[in-house]
């Protein structure tokens, strides 16, 4: 199943922009997930099983890392990029 995924990552930290970043390239690195990103938000397009393992993953090392924050998911059923 085809889904769109809108992540918000916040870092519950001073220095939180390369927090930000580094979440961001941990979600860019599957070459089965399109990843976007915007000034608001990152998204994700691809199978739903496949955008939420790059997320799980995402959010593993992060934490793992010791970033504490706050992860937002928006999930909808097929290409959003294909409703506008």
């Amino acid at each position: 199943m085809k889904a769109s995924v809108e992540v918000s990552f916040y870092p519950l930290a001073d220095a939180y922009i390369p927090r930000v970043w580094e979440f961001i390239t941990e979600l860019k690195k599957s070459p089965e997930v399109e990843v976007q990103t915007n000034a608001l938000s990152t998204h994700l397009h691809g199978n739903l099983a496949s955008v939420l393992a790059v997320v799980s993953q995402a959010i593993e090392v992060s934490f793992g890392a010791g970033n504490e924050g706050a992860v937002v998911l928006k999930v909808l059923p097929g290409d959003a990029r294909e409703l506008s």
